[in-house]
């Protein structure tokens, strides 16, 4: 079975065209990452500021339940 060259140029001109859609598709995956990444905010809560991270997200548990007070 012999291929004609338009044939050959179409199948060519497919498979670039899907390299390049799955190459838009990692770049786009690639930027939305990005954006999570910037935004997250489940970022390392360093010592300096752990308290006032408990107070602002737990501040009713975390004055109810200090070491050696009654609930």
């Amino acid at each position: 079975m012999a291929i004609n060259k338009v044939q050959r140029y179409a199948m060519i001109k497919r498979a670039a065209e899907k390299i390049q859609k799955q190459k838009l598709v990692d770049r786009e995956v690639d930027k939305q990452v990005a954006q999570v990444e910037k935004y997250d905010d489940m970022s390392a809560i360093h010592w300096s500021d752990a308290e006032d991270y408990a107070k602002a997200h737990y501040g009713g548990i975390y004055e109810n339940t200090r070491i050696g007070d009654e609930y």
